[in-house]
């Protein structure tokens, strides 16, 4: 059994995808998560709503880049499982988000980002886009939404913070995910709206 001592114990590492450095204080490790996730509704649902009319299709869609609680208590027991470390207080590394884009595949693999935004300044880094689609992107959202993967994807960009380097040489990270995978077994079928 390892347990978390300072802040030299720690070289960076990744378990489940998530990037883990050493905190500030002993006993803390800082984690970037692997994907974005949805922000999610009262009942749990993601935030995400697609409503079709005869003219438009229009895309509301909630982001968040951060772990939630049940995330949180299956990492500590990998890290246990995996590194050996146990008792660790698992923090998310302070970030700069520069953006989250909203992205759309088209069929010849080209990408096309639907819309941007600066997203909060704190994690979980709420991220809110809203957006009126012609008819070709809106079947195609429809179809992402309904479980068909590689067509829409959120995708944050960010750097470490506080970064001591100058503005121009800040390494920039992305992180992104599929938002089909935020619908398992046909589940966002209760998130398209018909009207007309």
């Amino acid at each position: 059994m390892i347990g978390v001592h300072t802040d030299a114990d720690f070289d960076p590492f990744v378990v489940d995808g998530v990037q883990f450095r050493a905190g500030d204080e002993p006993g803390t490790l800082f984690y970037i998560p692997a994907v974005p996730v949805p922000q999610r509704g009262e009942l749990g649902r993601p935030a995400v709503t697609v409503v079709r009319t005869p003219k438009a299709v229009m895309l509301q869609l909630g982001a968040q880049f951060a772990l939630a609680d049940s995330d949180l208590r299956g990492l500590a027991a990998r890290l246990d499982e995996v590194k050996g470390i146990r008792s660790a207080r698992l923090q998310p590394a302070p970030i700069n988000v520069a953006t989250a884009a909203l992205l759309l595949i088209d069929e010849h693999g080209a990408v096309n980002e639907l819309a941007t935004s600066t997203s909060s300044r704190f994690s979980p880094y709420n991220a809110v886009f809203s957006v009126n689609l012609s008819a070709e992107q809106g079947a195609a959202v429809i179809g992402a939404v309904n479980g068909r993967a590689g067509i829409l994807f959120v995708d944050y960009r960010f750097s470490l913070a506080p970064d001591p380097l100058p503005a121009q040489s800040q390494p920039t990270m992305s992180r992104r995910a599929d938002v089909a995978t935020w619908f398992p077994a046909g589940s966002g079928k209760a998130h398209v709206q018909v009207i007309g």
